[in-house]
């Protein structure tokens, strides 16, 4: 079975006529299942993706807020993903984290919020999917001082053998940290991507983004 961990079919790109005939295609490339990400359109992307889940038995959903729109997720906003998170049909949090690259919300803004979704993500015991830009040492800081358990009940974080052999209590997937291994000029990933067991890789398309050679200029699938 494959499934596409990562992509955005309730996103505006995409009129709602056009998913049975995206599951069909998905379904016959082989991809079963789709995770689709509600972050990413403020917070009203998070109950689209909710509303296209419970439509679709191959689609699940992830709700959160995007480091972009960090700036919007006060109380109320965190409550209302809270509650959209414990739907069935929701097996994560995400995307959230930081995006230092375009910083369209403070940094200091984008930090307090990815923390606050690790403590959401903890006490409801969903993993998290990561969007990381420009920031990946202050990434792995906040995951190393709250993935291990609540702000005020915290255990010793674990030292960087245990963190890169996946002894998180929270599990995680940061998405397109490397680069696209589709891309022609990502010589050097095509290369690490051969060393890797079938087994140990995920699929995610990130469509309608991301659309790999020789299909650049053209919505992702």
């Amino acid at each position: 079975m494959l499934i596409d961990s990562h992509c955005h079919l309730s996103f505006k790109d995409y009129p709602e006529d056009a998913i049975p005939e995206i599951l069909r295609r998905a379904s016959e490339a082989g991809v079963s299942l789709l995770i689709n990400v509600g972050a990413g359109e403020g917070c009203e992307g998070n109950e689209e993706a909710l509303r296209l889940a419970e439509a679709h038995p191959q689609i699940y959903a992830t709700v959160g807020i995007h480091p972009h729109d960090a700036k919007i997720a006060g109380p109320e906003i965190l409550k209302k993903i809270e509650l959209l998170a414990q739907n069935p049909k929701v097996v994560a949090i995400g995307e959230i984290g930081l995006d230092f690259y375009y910083e369209h919300s403070p940094r200091d803004v984008q930090e307090k919020v990815f923390g606050e979704f690790i403590d959401l993500a903890l006490k409801l015991k969903k993993p998290i999917v990561i969007h990381d830009r420009g920031a990946g040492e202050r990434t792995y800081e906040i995951l190393k001082d709250q993935g291990q358990g609540t702000r005020d009940q915290r255990p010793k974080a674990l030292g960087h053998e245990s963190l890169v052999t996946g002894h998180w209590s929270l599990p995680t997937m940061i998405h397109c940290f490397t680069g696209i291994i589709t891309f022609k000029k990502s010589v050097e990933l095509m290369e690490i991507v051969k060393t890797v067991p079938l087994d140990r890789l995920l699929v995610e398309t990130d469509s309608p983004y991301l659309t790999p050679e020789p299909h650049r200029g053209k919505k992702n699938e």
